[in-house]
């Protein structure tokens, strides 16, 4: 987020945005001038295919605005804008900003080089022909002539932790601060040639698409490393540059040179300002303010030197040592044992080094007697192959006071009992709605006929019930059941309608795996909730994405005894928005054994394991080494996660706010008891053998991108909001496609597709995690990143009834993020 505002603030110093001068009736535009854009290279009347210039004139506009996503066709820019196109040597240009006296484009790369007509037509008039002449590579850094101070250009380069520009002169209006040898900056640009990947001028690229040609820079004659030279991500036309500046060199004002291809640009003069750090030396000692003792764990509060730029707290006893980090107070240390005192410090260090420690403070780990927890609520199961389900109306006993309103199936105050079911089995579902309102009862994950699975297109009205009927094909693995009524689904989930389906196979019934269900093999649904006074569900104003107390298994703070050796743990996040980044407050090793759509090759050691909003996760825990007595605690470790993790956002109120916002906390407390009899006390070396789809076996492919129509409006996928009567995508039968989501819109999503289990290939941002290489159906596709899934659409094609594919996010999806697509025979 902070290179990308930093982005816009340099452009926004640049462009120096005119007052548009709005006309009655229609009148040719004129062009004045062509220059590099932005002080981008500042060569004036030169460019290079893929550069972006900008236009002067007269009457070339009648409004002064930039490009929105809504302008988009999918990822590429608008060659039109408000009635305003630009052609270079007859080749439509990319348009990112209009204005009557300025237009900004980026040249198509397929103009050749040599003097080319720039025409701008407004309204159906065009302006007489300028003329530009095109380099075949010309590179340049951004400077924009508000970075000249008397007569030395400075480059517009950004610190990376602080997104403070750098210059060496008073600069109006902008933050700015010398650059200090060792740390990392950002530079901006245009021409610096050919990237991995298809891209081309026009298009936003979807992460860090890295140069061609290798690419170097130096500051003050010495060479700077480079971490990242590519396309900039969010924005047209931009390339970005991450290096870091050379040690040892002398303060004042460096020249700034790079070199494409082993060719120096000598056309830019530019110079960058050097000083000295103000963590010259090592940080002064941390001053502990408290240290407040949890079940064992540690919260040290302490107060630092602003040079700071991590912090470590260490907790030590009789030779025994925990540690934590993190960049701000305060540090949790966890790990530690109940009853046992500790010394612990803080130390602080900063690209100088580390500082002293701070003064020792005492602090004995203990559960608090305070503490109160409520027993977890197991629901109850039906097996068989007739699965009678009835949705109604109830109320739950979450807070002291009234009882809050809640939905529930077959009489439960909350959720719904476990469906268990077994592969190849043709069941019957007899769904009854006793609500008021309409509803849908979606089978996620399932491999069936559209027309059974349960989408918007399958509502049951009040009093009726739905029967359908299918074989189920998936593998044994952790599924779930929700309402999907187009409009309602998030007020309907948030009243509490849902419940798991456990199915069942002979390959995981072989296997040495906990299935003792609610004693050592336990369902795990993550919500949270925010009330009014009334200990209702707040839903007065509008669907907030975050409550303020957790639910497990619609129990707040709930605790659960465990037997004293392997457990199963099948957890699933049907939160609104929230994603959890779980783990045990001792940090001990887990291990995730299946996802989505089934058991992994083998189990994957973790201690920290993120889990999405629809995903499910199922794990195995070693008790076996706790004593009958020990307590522990599931935790959500959400504090300090990058930008766009739903959850992370500081705000503790409002409607993106909630006390649970950024911090770790409690998701469920365990007891452990004696192991049973048939206790499970080995993990499995290993579980299944998965042939997954690849890249390479895609025989068609298509993307979907996330886009928006700007801030506070719904997201949608490809400039198009949801509507049951349009089919987005048609796919055919027995095809394997790859699928490419790309997001660059604000946010994280949580996209789901109907029908099959993928496998995930790729995500833009670097490797898969460990734990979700098995089969998916719900897929994280970060801020700023491209996701590409592979599946086989096979079994069942319909023309008549579509299947959905969205964003899971339930407020999103009623907002419109949401399409549809057919599987038609070949």
């Amino acid at each position: 987020m902070i290179l990308r505002n930093s982005m816009k603030l340099s452009l926004a110093i640049s462009l120096a945005l005119l007052t548009p001068a709005f006309s009655q009736t229609p009148v040719r535009p004129s062009v004045d001038s062509i220059a590099t854009a932005s002080g981008f290279g500042g060569y004036a009347g030169f460019a290079a295919p893929g550069s972006y210039v900008e236009i002067y004139g007269s009457n070339m506009a009648g409004t002064a605005r930039g490009w929105a996503s809504s302008d988009f066709t999918g990822t590429t820019a608008p060659t039109s804008l408000d009635g305003v196109t630009v052609t270079v040597n007859g080749t439509p240009a990319y348009i990112s900003y209009v204005s009557p006296k300025q237009i900004n484009i980026q040249i198509p790369d397929s103009i050749p080089t040599g003097t080319v007509p720039v025409v701008v037509t407004y309204q159906g008039l065009p302006s007489a022909a300028a003329t530009l002449t095109l380099n075949a590579q010309q590179p340049g850094l951004l400077a924009p002539a508000s970075f000249k101070v008397g007569s030395t250009q400075y480059v517009a380069a950004v610190h990376g932790v602080t997104g403070a520009f750098v210059s060496g002169g008073n600069i109006p209006g902008v933050t700015t601060a010398p650059a200090v040898s060792g740390e990392t900056l950002i530079f901006y640009g245009t021409g610096f040639g050919a990237v991995t990947g298809t891209k081309v001028a026009g298009q936003i690229a979807s992460g860090q698409t890295a140069l061609v040609n290798p690419f170097t820079m130096s500051i003050g004659g010495s060479a700077a490393i480079v971490s990242y030279a590519g396309l900039a991500p969010s924005l047209v036309g931009v390339y970005q540059i991450n290096a870091a500046v050379p040690a040892n060199l002398a303060f004042g004002d460096q020249r700034v040179l790079t070199a494409l291809n082993g060719i120096a640009n000598n056309m830019q003069t530019l110079f960058l300002s050097v000083g000295p750090a103000s963590n010259a030396s090592v940080p002064a000692a941390p001053t502990i303010v408290s240290v407040t003792a949890g079940n064992t764990t540690a919260a040290i509060a302490f107060t630092g030197d602003s040079s700071s730029t991590q912090y470590t707290a260490i907790c030590s006893t009789g030779g025994a040592t925990k540690s934590g980090s993190g960049t701000a107070s305060p540090i949790i240390v966890l790990g530690l044992t109940n009853g046992t005192p500790y010394a612990c410090t803080v130390t602080a260090t900063n690209a100088t080094g580390a500082g002293a420690a701070s003064a020792i403070a005492s602090v004995t780990p203990s559960l608090s007697n305070s503490a109160t927890y409520n027993t977890l609520w197991i629901p109850d199961t039906i097996t068989g192959t007739t699965f009678n389900l009835t949705l109604k109306k109830t109320t739950s006993q979450l807070r002291t006071g009234a009882a809050t309103n809640t939905y529930g199936f077959n009489g439960a105050n909350f959720w719904g009992p476990t469906l268990i079911m077994n592969k190849g089995d043709v069941v019957q579902m007899n769904v009854t709605n006793q609500l008021t309102d309409s509803t849908t009862s979606h089978w996620h994950g399932f491999h069936i006929p559209p027309v059974t699975d349960g989408g918007p297109h399958q509502p049951i009205a009040p009093g009726e019930t739905w029967t359908p009927s299918f074989e189920v094909k998936n593998n044994a693995s952790t599924y779930w059941y929700h309402p999907h009524l187009h409009g309602k689904t998030a007020e309907q989930l948030l009243y509490g309608a849902g419940g798991f389906i456990i199915v069942k196979d002979a390959t995981e019934a072989a296997l040495a795996l906990p299935r003792t269900y609610g004693i050592d093999d336990l369902p795990l649904v993550l919500t949270s909730r925010r009330f009014l006074s009334t200990n209702q569900f707040d839903l007065v104003t509008d669907i907030s994405p975050y409550g303020d107390f957790l639910l497990t298994n619609g129990v707040m703070n709930a605790q659960v005894n465990l037997p004293a050796q392997f457990v199963r743990l099948r957890l699933l996040n049907a939160e609104v928005e929230r994603g959890f980044n779980l783990g045990f407050s001792d940090d001990r090793t887990f291990y995730v054994i299946g996802n989505d759509g089934g058991l992994l090759d083998a189990p994957v050691a973790v201690t920290r394991a993120k889990l999405y909003v629809g995903e499910r996760l199922e794990l195995l825990v070693d008790l076996s080494k706790d004593a009958p007595g020990a307590q522990l605690d599931l935790k959500a470790f959400n504090g300090g996660q990058t930008f766009g993790f739903p959850g992370g956002e500081p705000a503790q109120s409002g409607i993106f706010g909630s006390q649970l916002n950024n911090k770790t906390f409690n998701v469920l407390h365990l007891n452990v008891t004696a192991a049973t009899g048939n206790a499970i006390t080995k993990l499995p070396v290993a579980l299944v053998k998965n042939t997954y789809w690849t890249a390479g076996d895609a025989t068609n492919k298509r993307t979907i991108t996330v886009t928006d129509k700007g801030p506070g409006t719904p997201f949608n996928f490809d400039n198009s909001a949801y509507s049951m009567d349009t089919i987005n995508q048609k796919v055919t039968l027995d095809a394997i496609e790859a699928w490419t989501i790309t997001n660059n819109r604000t946010f994280d999503h949580s996209i789901h597709i109907h029908d099959v289990q993928f496998k995930i290939v790729s995500r833009s941002s670097g490797p898969l995690s460990s734990y979700e290489q098995g089969w998916k159906d719900t897929v994280q596709v970060p801020l700023n990143t491209s996701v590409t899934v592979v599946a086989k659409f096979e079994d069942f094609a319909d023309v008549v009834n579509p299947y959905m594919y969205h964003c899971h996010f339930s407020n999103h999806e009623d907002e419109g993020m949401m399409g549809q697509f057919i599987v038609v025979k070949p």
